[in-house]
């Protein structure tokens, strides 16, 4: 008798796809499906909804793209980088709803509103340099 896993393994195979597992160095499954790295509960999650293709999987991965950028902390005086998710910053944006922001110092601060505007523009425009998107991966390893 196969496991949900193994079953949904071979869905997998069956369609051809590529699939590599490894094992991260703090002992957690993954599997690269198609250049994508998924969790074992990321491959039965899609599994269970109708989605283990590579339509699906992109569809996964888009929702874990983030975006990079320097903001300025008003406690350390300083630009600090940055990181959000892009679907939701751009949801953020649209609402024009106010946006806070954590970065590696510790401190949280809400965005200014010419760094609202920029990143509206930058959203917007497309003009968000590929290397500053997570698009490869739906799971940070």
């Amino acid at each position: 008798m196969k496991t949900p896993l193994q079953l949904a393994v071979q869905k997998l195979l069956d369609q051809k796809m590529s699939l590599t597992p490894f094992v991260t160095d703090q002992g957690k499954m993954i599997y690269c499906v198609g250049g994508y790295n998924l969790t074992a509960a990321e491959v039965l999650d899609l599994d269970s909804r109708g989605k283990l293709n590579l339509a699906g999987i992109e569809e996964l991965a888009e929702e874990y793209r983030t975006i990079h950028f320097q903001s300025l902390c008003p406690e350390c005086k300083a630009s600090k980088p940055v990181t959000l998710n892009l679907h939701w910053l751009t949801e953020e944006l649209r609402k024009g709803a106010e946006i806070s922001v954590l970065s590696i110092c510790g401190h949280s601060w809400r965005l200014a509103d010419h760094e609202k505007r920029n990143l509206k523009a930058r959203v917007s425009d497309g003009v968000i340099p590929s290397h500053s998107l997570e698009r490869r991966h739906t799971t940070r390893i």
